[in-house]
């Protein structure tokens, strides 16, 4: 069975997610294209509302929308990615609640049934 690249990633994802911010810093400097394709994954998924963003989270978000979207974005490199997760920290412990990642897997495993 393939797994979708949140699957195979789900521990880097919620290492990055719990993480401090000097953690989260050196984990995105050090990941590999498709822990990067990874988070982007998630994004990609809350902006395309496959799973409903959480009220308190939706205001940050749509401050952020254009962050978000280069960040879903496949003209973008995952070296431009990274800088951008990289200046962007705060956004990071958000995007990868731990709500948001069993979501995408329930999503994931319900849509592959179908």
């Amino acid at each position: 069975m393939d797994q979708s690249r949140v699957m195979q990633n789900a521990d880097f994802l919620r290492q990055l997610g719990h993480g401090g911010r000097r953690n989260q810093a050196e984990l995105i400097r050090r990941a590999s294209s498709r822990q990067i394709n990874a988070v982007c994954d998630v994004v990609r998924h809350i902006l395309n509302h496959d799973i409903p963003a959480l009220s308190y989270d939706l205001s940050h978000f749509q401050h952020q929308r254009l962050v978000l979207r280069s960040l879903i974005s496949a003209r973008i490199s995952i070296n431009r990615k990274k800088t951008i997760l990289l200046s962007h920290l705060e956004l990071v412990p958000r995007l990868l609640r731990d709500y948001y990642l069993a979501r995408i897997l329930i999503f994931t495993l319900r849509s592959r049934e179908i």
